[in-house]
């Protein structure tokens, strides 16, 4: 489990190309909207990378033994204090882009068929469904970090 961070690196690569891939049919029907999801999936795959490149840079550097020491939260480690803080970053980022932003209505409305597949008239129980589903991932971690105390 040593290098578990960098099997997720390259997990998060390979998305990449089945995103690419998943949004070629949706952006031959609307080619202009090719920069928008280009955009997205450019985003999701580097703000997605960065904590995966934070665990494994701390491994190789000797400042981390595994990858469980990320779960053990010790804010003295540089490495993981800045795991963790990039994690609670992108929480209340994500938050902030769903629910004050209305990133979940551009996802649905703007650029159906990246995360999910929208049926016509059933719109706000998918934009229902990814605020929820957006609450209970942070929730989890929220709850894995009060579990397991700073």
């Amino acid at each position: 489990m040593n290098h578990a961070f960098l099997f997720m690196f390259v997990v998060f690569g390979l998305n990449y190309f089945f995103l690419r891939n998943r949004v070629q049919n949706l952006i031959t029907q609307n080619p202009d909207k090719k920069e928008g999801y280009h955009r997205l999936i450019r985003n999701f795959i580097i703000y997605g990378s960065i904590p995966w490149l934070i665990g494994e840079l701390g491994i190789l550097l000797g400042f981390v033994n595994s990858t469980f020491d990320y779960l053990t939260y010790d804010l003295t480690n540089p490495f993981i204090a800045a795991f963790v803080i990039y994690i609670v970053f992108i929480w209340v980022y994500g938050a902030y882009w769903i629910f004050l932003q209305k990133g979940a209505e551009k996802l649905v409305y703007d650029y159906p068929g990246l995360f999910n597949n929208v049926e016509e008239g059933n719109e706000k129980f998918e934009i229902m469904k990814l605020k929820i589903l957006w609450v209970l991932a942070v929730s989890g971690g929220v709850f894995s970090m009060l579990w397991n105390p700073i």
